[in-house]
């Protein structure tokens, strides 16, 4: 939160990947934009996003996975949809 700079990826698995709410972030109280891909059960990116500050999103599909990300991450690294990501999310 207030961070001027965004420094690491976060990931979150969605509570109920079977309901399109619990897919909706925002970015109150945050002063950057960040790049969002949301991603089904197999990993695979299905909507992708850059989304400013003060704003609430709802993806238009189901997502399994959230990944934030600094701003320029999706175009730095040509990620599009349909792409497969591979990642190891621990539960804390």
């Amino acid at each position: 939160m207030f961070k001027k700079e965004l420094e690491y990826i976060f990931v979150m698995k969605t509570a109920n990947s079977n309901v399109k709410i619990y897919s909706s972030i925002h970015t109150f109280f945050m002063r950057i934009n960040i790049d969002v891909i949301f991603l089904n059960e197999e990993k695979k990116v299905i909507e992708i996003a850059n989304i400013s500050p003060w704003k609430f999103y709802n993806p238009k599909n189901k997502a399994h996975y959230i990944l934030e990300l600094k701003e320029g991450s999706i175009k730095k690294y040509k990620i599009k949809i349909g792409d497969k990501l591979d990642f190891f999310c621990e539960s804390v």
